[in-house]
């Protein structure tokens, strides 16, 4: 695992998934699986890092292609039309959650200050080479590199800020949904 926000992501992520589809709860093989599929749709953004590793080409780098939203279109999109042809009878809303947790890692790192050029992230790529950042960004960047940078009380610190801020939005997104099943 990259760093300590890889796992927050996959709260954020699961939680998601948990609010659209809360019969999940009820079933441990279903939540098993709504609990890794959300850990690598919400991360699955960052595999950029891999192909750059192994390529100069700037498009193919981190914070570059997989962090558009035409790609998590095309990405959801694709999702949608596998579990069509495995013949998923819920897979409109599927395809649809996987692009939300997909979505949720874009959404995130737009918000979040980015210590290295580009700052930001692409989101209109291909079609615009411009990168976006909120500013000023609410979320802190998360040190990588050594266990002790990994481990440190800034991530810590990142991870609280973004607890706060994202915890009564996906408990209002789940007690929404909730109330909605009910009527």
């Amino acid at each position: 695992m990259r760093d300590l926000r890889a796992i927050w992501l996959h709260a954020c992520a699961r939680a998601v998934w948990i609010a659209l589809r809360p019969e999940i709860l009820s079933d441990p093989r279903k939540n098993r699986i709504a609990a890794g599929s959300a850990f690598v749709f919400g991360n699955l953004a960052d595999a950029d890092f891999a192909v750059a590793h192994f390529t100069a080409n700037p498009v193919w780098g981190h914070h570059y292609f997989s962090h558009s939203i035409f790609f998590a279109a095309a990405f959801t999109l694709i999702c949608w039309l596998l579990l069509r042809g495995a013949a998923h009878r819920n897979s409109i809303l599927m395809g649809l959650t996987i692009g939300c947790a997909y979505g949720a890692h874009l959404l995130l790192d737009f918000f979040t200050a980015d210590g290295s050029p580009p700052f930001g992230i692409p989101l209109l790529w291909p079609l615009s080479d411009h990168h976006f950042l909120f500013s000023p960004s609410i979320f802190y960047a998360t040190h990588r590199g050594s266990l002790q940078a990994l481990f440190s009380m800034h991530n810590a610190a990142a991870m609280l800020i973004e607890l706060a801020f994202l915890s009564p939005v996906v408990l209002l997104l789940f007690f929404w949904r909730r109330k909605r099943g009910r009527g």
